[in-house]
């Protein structure tokens, strides 16, 4: 400890305790312990609750898709309107010059027929995918189904999240033994002294800071692959009679520590490059702002260029990397080969995925808003209702704050792990349409909803074989 100058002061031990208002901290950890009780029912009211709206998906799902559109058309169509409102207003002020008041009247007319042009078009848009949408809409369901018979997948999210914070503590206490594993040197104005390091010591925090990313992209990877794998086992083994329910979480996790797992490392280590090149560019956009030099416009609109490039980038991947997974998981191809064939697989019914993430996104807030918003008022119901609960309640504020955080996390694990079966349920799908297509059968896997609405398939030519366990589809320009 000589090593270091403490800053013990009296002015920032009251600064840390102003900023960190230990008084309300205190409060509201005497509240959790008094309630705990409280807590936990209402953890267990949020897990029902979202099973509950999973099966009310998986039952409603044509009526809650045709709900959404319906109100996407007459939002649009109210906004046009509300533009073309705002021309007749400002058509009648007389306090602004009249060139002014012309150039307004002109921005909200366009502004209102391109709003109404937008709704047209996509009332077109709708009839021309209705098939589509009312595949999607099935694919919106069994992954509802899916969600709800195989709930081991919901404690995957919960057991990764761990395992990150596992790593990120051993990440630091590394990090501090690298930091100051150098040549120790005075540093003036500091609290602390600095360190000298050597060429070999400056590339090892590099790495390290670059591994750093690498393994949380490499636990995200695996979280994916493990839904994905377990949804593509549900997808084709849910008729067997030998099926059972939750088995294909533990096969999916077996198959992608036994054979898969080079190809999960890999498929993070492309995704961290690209983190790494926003990261890179954030800093050197950073360094031209501190020295005055971003302030020149042309300079701030090639960076914005810039970030929206690197952004587009890094999606681009991330989608790469989640039909790949999905891919390897169906034929057990590497990463590269599934890779390909899961983006030819998009690019040949990209209409089909664009609605499915329109939707599925759509869904995943409603559901995230219903499971936080109901759990909510069930807790300030068991808080003022029953005596039991209401009689040891101080502060019920910091209470229902920490029900909507506790019912928003378990929402947010229960649409992640939905939303990963939906991508993986459709691509699956469209894959074991494709190939019965050839033999001009329907899918032979699919749900029954699915089979009444199958219709033909935009492709070249499809050639289908087996390999050993897999079953493979290619595309053949």
């Amino acid at each position: 400890m000589d090593l270091f100058c403490m800053p013990f002061d009296n002015a920032l031990a009251n600064t840390i305790q102003d900023v960190t208002n230990i008084g309300t901290i205190t409060t509201g950890i005497q509240e959790v312990q008094k309630n705990y009780d409280t807590v936990l029912i209402v953890a267990g009211i949020s897990l029902v609750i979202s099973f509950v709206y999973m099966f009310l998906v998986r039952g409603c799902a044509r009526l809650l898709v045709w709900v959404i559109i319906l109100l996407y058309l007459i939002g649009l169509s109210a906004l046009g309107y509300f533009f073309f409102k705002q021309n007749e207003e400002f058509a009648q002020r007389k306090d602004l010059p009249e060139e002014e008041r012309l150039k307004k009247q002109k921005m909200f007319v366009a502004l209102a027929y391109g709003t109404w042009g937008l709704t047209v078009l996509s009332l077109a848009l709708i009839c021309c995918w209705f098939q589509k949408i009312q595949i999607v809409t099935e694919v919106l369901a069994a992954a509802a189904e899916y969600v709800a018979s195989e709930t081991l997948t919901l404690l995957l999210p919960p057991i990764i999240f761990v395992l990150s914070m596992i790593f990120i503590l051993y990440w630091i206490v590394t990090l501090a033994y690298l930091w100051s594993s150098g040549e120790r040197k005075e540093g003036p104005n500091l609290p602390f002294g600095g360190w000298k390091w050597s060429n070999e010591l400056h590339n090892m925090v590099y790495f390290h800071c670059f591994s750093f990313f690498w393994n949380l992209s490499f636990f995200v990877s695996f979280l994916q692959f493990s839904v994905a794998g377990s949804a593509v086992l549900w997808y084709f083994k849910r008729r067997n009679p030998n099926f059972q329910s939750n088995e294909t979480v533990t096969t999916s996790i077996g198959s992608a520590i036994r054979y898969h797992l080079g190809s999960i490392i890999f498929g993070a280590l492309i995704l961290t490059f690209a983190r790494v090149i926003r990261i890179v560019y954030a800093y050197i956009y950073y360094t031209l702002k501190k020295e005055g030099l971003a302030e020149n416009a042309v300079v701030q609109k090639v960076a914005l260029c810039c970030a929206c490039c690197i952004e587009s980038f890094e999606r681009f991947v991330r989608h790469v990397n989640t039909h790949g997974f999905i891919e390897i998981a169906l034929t057990g191809k590497n990463f590269c080969e599934s890779a390909s064939d899961g983006f030819y697989l998009f690019t040949r019914n990209a209409a089909t995925f664009g609605l499915s993430q329109g939707l599925g996104q759509a869904f995943v807030i409603i559901g995230k808003v219903f499971i936080t918003v109901v759990s909510v008022l069930l807790g300030h119901l068991l808080l003022t209702k029953v005596p039991q609960f209401s009689e040891r309640v101080t502060d019920g504020f910091i209470l229902l704050i920490l029900f909507g955080i506790i019912a928003y996390i378990i929402a947010s694990v229960f649409m992640e792990v939905w939303g990963m079966a939906t991508d993986a349920i459709l691509h699956s799908f469209l894959v074991d349409h494709e190939i019965h297509k050839l033999s001009g059968l329907k899918a032979k896997h699919c749900p029954d909803g699915l089979r009444s609405v199958i219709g033909p398939v935009s492709y070249t030519h499809l050639r289908a074989h087996e390999t050993g366990r897999n079953l493979v589809c290619r595309l053949l320009l």
